[in-house]
C-alpha cells in the first residue's frame, strides 16, 4: 500500500516550490508492488536515493518535492487511490472521498 499525505496548504507550498510529502508505504503483504505503482515507485526511489523504497519492507518517509517532482508524479500515479490531502481533521482521498482523521 502506497499513501503520499499533501499538506493543507498545497497552494502556498506549490507556489515555493517546495512541497512537503509524507510517505507511508507498505511492501510486506504483497510478492511485488502492483503494477499500476512502479512508475511512481521508480521516481521516489530515484529521488529517495539509498533510502528509497524496498520489497519487503515498510517505509515511512518526509519528502520535499518540486512542482516539477509533484507533476511527474502524479502523472506516473494518475488514476491510482493513493494521494491524501490532509485539510483540517478531515483528509480527501484521490478517488474525491471525504473521511474524518479522527
Amino acid at each position: 500500500m502506497l499513501r503520499l499525505f499533501l499538506p493543507p496548504n498545497l497552494s502556498a507550498a506549490a507556489a515555493r516550490d517546495a512541497i512537503p510529502v509524507k510517505l507511508e508505504l507498505d511492501l510486506t503483504a504483497a510478492a511485488s508492488p502492483p503494477a499500476e505503482l512502479l512508475p511512481g515507485l521508480a521516481l521516489l526511489s530515484q529521488w529517495m536515493g539509498a533510502a528509497g523504497p524496498k520489497a519487503g519492507a515498510a517505509h515511512r518517509a518526509f519528502l520535499q518535492l518540486t512542482r516539477s517532482q509533484m507533476r511527474e508524479l502524479v502523472r506516473a500515479l494518475v488514476g491510482q487511490p493513493v494521494f491524501i490531502w490532509l485539510i483540517g481533521r478531515r483528509w480527501r482521498l484521490g478517488g474525491g472521498i471525504w473521511s474524518s482523521r479522527g
